[in-house]
């Protein structure tokens, strides 16, 4: 139903949805761990078993229940993404299905059209709208499991009928169109925020990994994609704590911010570049009108929720400029080369190995003068190119330097 804000809100979900979800025996573990023996056992390269072993034959129990659950559900995906329960489990099915299936994720993307600013401002339903836009770039398997002859039938009709189902580029450039005119409410929103920063990450064709946290070895072999991808899991109840400072709240979410590492997408199932135009104008529709003058803008970067999406902006910015992503990759590729022989490789690549091996992380790569990156630092800034008297460029910076998100934003 439509409402005065100009947005739909999916009504509320059926009850026996809910219980027929949280009844399913799905668990991220065990899918993952079957999908891989399937893919060495499809690929010629799994070890010996026995014969009597049927369980090993057939397609993996965990991924075709969750392929089926999605099928089921379908309908009502966007509602029981505003519940507490029931977007546990959306998420849940979306972690197991849309890493090996690209269906799979048009299919949630769809399901949400029409939903994102809804859900995009949703306690519970800003989570399940990251997760699935994270997810649906970086595939772990080169083929679609959706579209085997082994896999249940109810994902595979959709393999066969290509039209049923807009393609991936265009569901996300729907997300685009839906949220863009409404960004400068999302800005200063506490979950569309988060959005956003995730959406950006999408259209750079990279991820933001919070590396603070400390991932067992499974987590980071194949869900080290974003932090957003635990939120889903079903938490056990705690004794309640003793409420903490709130300045200490703000400062350690301060230093989380600042902590994220950006990585390149690896076989991302949309070509970064085509998003390129895309990025561009969404970037200027976020900083709005350019001024001589401070404002709104200078506002935004010492807002707890807008600071840290700008800060975001300019290292996505940077990280999907074509020279900053192919020197990025180049030195990853001669590293990983590198680390097996040292000949026929250059200094820079000698100085990265060595410094893998040490421990130290390579520095980012940093913006070219005129590239949008740089563009977006001048209008923040004020600054006058040229020869140009500085006349709000050092109160700007002064200003910034002394506020906590402003000053980190000084540092990005």
């Amino acid at each position: 139903m439509a409402t005065s804000s100009g947005y739909h809100r999916p009504r509320r979900p059926a009850s026996e949805t809910i219980t027929y979800l949280r009844g399913l025996p799905l668990d991220i573990r065990q899918a993952h761990e079957e999908v891989t023996e399937f893919l060495l056992k499809s690929n010629g390269r799994a070890a010996p078993v026995d014969d009597d072993d049927d369980d090993f034959d057939s397609f993996p129990q965990t991924l075709a229940a969750a392929f089926s659950a999605l099928d089921e559900v379908k309908g009502e995906i966007a509602s029981l993404a505003g519940d507490e329960y029931g977007s546990q489990s959306i998420e849940l099915l979306t972690q197991i299905a849309v890493p090996y299936s690209e269906i799979a994720a048009r299919i949630l993307l769809h399901a949400c059209s029409g939903y994102y600013l809804h859900l995009a401002t949703h306690r519970y339903g800003s989570h399940v709208l990251q997760s699935i836009l994270e997810l649906s770039m970086s595939p772990l398997s080169q083929q679609d499991l959706a579209s085997q002859e082994e896999a249940p039938p109810s994902l595979r009709d959709y393999a066969q009928d290509e039209g049923s189902l807009p393609s991936l580029y265009d569901l996300i450039m729907g997300v685009v169109d839906e949220l863009a005119p409404h960004s400068s409410d999302l800005v200063v929103h506490l979950c569309g925020a988060h959005v956003l920063r995730t959406l950006l990450c999408v259209l750079g064709g990279v991820n933001l990994v919070a590396s603070h946290h400390h991932h067992d070895n499974y987590h980071k072999g194949l869900l080290d994609t974003t932090g957003a991808l635990l939120r889903g899991r079903p938490k056990s109840k705690k004794k309640k704590k003793k409420k903490h400072n709130s300045a200490d709240e703000s400062s350690s979410a301060l230093h989380t911010s600042g902590t994220m590492t950006i990585t390149y997408l690896q076989n991302s199932r949309i070509d970064p570049t085509q998003f390129s135009s895309t990025l561009e104008s969404f970037t200027h529709t976020l900083l709005g009108q350019d001024s001589e003058e401070p404002g709104e803008l200078q506002q935004l970067a010492c807002h707890a929720s807008a600071g840290p999406l700008l800060m975001v902006l300019i290292r996505v910015l940077t990280y999907s400029s074509d020279s900053a992503r192919k020197e990025w990759l180049e030195v990853e590729k001669n590293t990983a080369a590198g680390d097996k022989t040292t000949n026929h490789v250059d200094n820079t690549t000698i100085a990265a190995i060595a410094d893998s091996r040490l421990g130290i992380m390579r520095s980012e790569p940093r913006f070219e003068k005129g590239s949008l990156a740089h563009k977006v630092v001048i209008q923040i800034l004020c600054w006058k190119e040229g020869h140009q008297k500085q006349q709000h460029a050092g109160d700007v910076i002064y200003g910034l330097s002394g506020e906590p998100r402003g000053s980190h934003i000084l540092e990005t």
